[in-house]
């Protein structure tokens, strides 16, 4: 659950899984009959992740009816979601497991925080804090006119066959322990097992494209995200043009353009002269 305020690209960061893996669905909005809906796909491996760009639009409806909503994500991603409470119990079904990554405001965070805590919800989730370094950068890629670089590698893919082994090591995992101690929740297990997943695939990845990069970098990296004031996102800065560049390169072409046409000029006068 990427945290941030709004305008730090917390939806497009996410939307990219969108746009990379068939089996990631973008929910913008998403209600019971809607999961409910998506329960056989999900069930059947069609679809693995649900990805929710704006967690809020949730809890803009009746109370009762988010909360209930809530209480099927939080199965989703934990013991698993099989029959609606306005379905027939004795129908047998198989359980629908997902991952779920979502974006919200910290405003959002701090009204639901004690019954987030009460119900287990905040140990199903890491909960990174992300905020621009330079607050402005989206105003200057836009006076620019050009998009932020976001120097996106090329996304992992899942294995062809069989699944991915734990590629970490005891040591590791009491470096996990330490880095989600700052996360909400109480226990920290689910939050040291997220971690050791996602440093796995990123090991076994790097052995697929042959890179000679650690992952452990990059992990250490987003743990600042974990901590109790979150990190800062940087980006390649625009190019900028240099105004008195453009002015030079508009008046040599005006200058090479009028010199053309003098020389063009004095020709055909020639030619008439001959003639």
């Amino acid at each position: 659950m990427i945290v941030g305020p709004p305008g730090v690209l917390k939806t497009t960061a996410i939307e990219i899984l969108d746009k990379q893996y068939a089996d990631a669905v973008s929910v913008s909005d998403i209600n019971a009959q809607g999961l409910i809906a998506l329960r056989d796909a999900i069930s059947g491996g069609t679809i693995r992740t649900l990805v929710l760009p704006e967690l809020r639009k949730l809890y803009e409806r009746h109370p009762t009816t988010a909360q209930n909503v809530e209480g099927t994500l939080r199965a989703l991603v934990g013991e698993g979601f099989s029959n609606a409470s306005f379905e027939d119990q004795r129908i047998n079904v198989r359980k629908a497991r997902a991952t779920l990554i979502g974006a919200l405001t910290p405003d959002t965070v701090r009204t639901n925080f004690a019954r987030w805590e009460a119900s287990g919800f905040h140990r199903r989730f890491l909960w990174p804090i992300i905020a621009l370094e330079k607050p402005s950068a989206l105003e200057d890629a836009v006076i620019e006119w050009q998009r932020i670089n976001f120097n996106l590698p090329v996304v992992p893919r899942a294995p062809l066959s069989g699944s991915i082994p734990n590629l970490t090591t005891p040591d590791e995992r009491r470096l996990f322990k330490v880095w989600v101690k700052h996360q909400p929740g109480g226990s920290h297990a689910i939050h040291m097992q997220l971690i050791t997943k996602m440093v796995s695939v990123l090991r076994w990845w790097a052995g697929e494209v042959k890179s000679s990069s650690d992952p452990m970098m990059t992990m250490e990296a987003f743990s600042k995200a974990l901590g109790p004031e979150g990190t800062l996102l940087s980006f390649e800065e625009p190019k900028v043009r240099s105004r008195r560049k453009r002015v030079r390169k508009v008046s040599a072409h005006v200058a090479g353009r009028t010199l053309a046409n003098e020389r063009w000029d004095a020709r055909r006068k020639k030619k008439r002269r001959n003639t």
